[in-house]
């Protein structure tokens, strides 16, 4: 019997969670929300109140947020998945900083760190959700945090941010019972013994998909850097892994509500621009657009999306040497481009999919 190379790889063993199955109260998540907002609130808060929001606030509560989303409550993630996150979120963010100091070398951490993420992707829905954040922090540190920075610093803020998170995640449970989700039992499933082989015994049906991923995340921050000079694309990487789904009609639907609320989103953070604000009533207003964002996680994908994206647009026009009719456009468009790249590889694989499946099937009828 010849063996079905299986292409599709992850996003044909995603299991399907059925959210519209889950009472109304078990999806607005107040806990996830409220540990949220204060993984961005304290590291700046503090930062201010020393008088230097610098590196160790800036890494801090990059890390305290990326961990926070990582862990999005008992239901979703055991104690060892959360510990990967919280673990790899700061020496991702170490080790993308230190890239940002060699040639390319920022291409190439997300390369690693995006092929990882398409494996542990095959491992199951909580490997992929435990990895996200950590692959996320590494490509945001190797392009947004410049080769100038402290890298002692930096690993301080990481760390610190890190544990925030972490005790955000036993406190604020003991003050918020956070809602309870029945999920199938094999949504919580993680293959284990699929990575150790994926390690030990690599083969090409294993591994073609999670190169693909690393692949065109690398290539996308090359292309999109050169044709911005030098803008860090890193919206067109998250968009792009963003959208994939088990197959290709839902990554199209996918797609489809991610750009429409990426429009909403940079619509509304145009908006906030607009008013010119001062700083602390701009950073606040977007915190609690952020928050509720966070909150209707689960319940409403398309408000959710629309209300988290003025936060990291607006943060990106507030780079130094930025322009905000320059900014808003380009990660519109590269958030686009990224989407629509997800859904050109999921259809070409779903069709190389197929045609692998009709030649065993020809080839096992004709050696039987």
């Amino acid at each position: 019997m010849v063996r079905r190379p299986d292409l599709l790889g992850a996003a044909s063993r995603l299991p399907r969670v059925d959210l519209s199955a889950f009472p109304t109260r078990a999806l607005l998540r107040w806990d996830l929300a409220v540990r949220l907002f204060l993984s961005l609130a304290i590291p700046l808060v503090v930062g201010v109140a020393l008088g230097d929001v610098g590196e160790v606030s800036i890494a801090a509560t990059m890390a305290a947020a990326l961990v926070s989303f990582g862990t999005l409550g008992p239901d979703l993630s055991s104690r060892p998945w959360q510990a990967v996150t919280a673990l790899g979120v700061p020496l991702a963010i170490v080790l993308g900083v230190a890239s940002s100091r060699l040639a390319s070398g920022g291409v190439v951490v997300v390369f690693l760190l995006f092929t990882a993420f398409g494996a542990f992707a095959r491992a199951g829905f909580v490997a992929q959700l435990s990895w996200f954040p950590v692959a996320t922090a590494g490509m945001l540190a190797a392009l947004l945090i410049g080769p100038e920075a402290s890298l002692g610093q930096v690993a301080v803020g990481a760390a610190l941010g890190a544990v925030l998170a972490v005790v955000l995640s036993i406190v604020i449970p003991l003050l918020l019972r956070p809602p309870t989700l029945t999920l199938p039992a094999q949504a919580l499933q993680v293959d284990t013994d699929r990575l150790h082989r994926m390690v030990r015994h690599p083969s090409w049906h294993d591994w073609a998909y999670p190169l693909v991923l690393g692949v065109v995340s690398a290539a996308l921050l090359v292309v999109f850097d050169a044709l911005t000079g030098g803008f860090k694309p890193y919206w067109a990487v998250l968009a792009f892994v963003s959208v994939l789904a088990p197959t290709a009609a839902e990554t199209r639907r996918s797609a489809w509500e991610t750009i429409t609320s990426t429009v909403a989103g940079v619509a509304l953070a145009a908006l906030v621009l607009a008013l010119d604000l001062r700083p602390p009533a701009t950073a606040v207003t977007i915190a609690v657009l952020g928050t509720i964002g966070a909150l209707l996680l689960l319940r409403q994908g398309f408000a959710s999306k629309a209300l988290i994206t003025p936060l990291p647009v607006v943060l990106a026009t507030a780079t130094p040497g930025t322009d905000a009719a320059f900014a808003l456009p380009v990660r519109l468009g590269e958030y686009v481009v990224g989407a629509a790249l997800g859904v050109v590889v999921v259809v070409l694989t779903d069709w190389a999919d197929r045609q692998v499946t009709t030649a065993s099937t020809q080839e096992t009828a004709i050696v039987g």
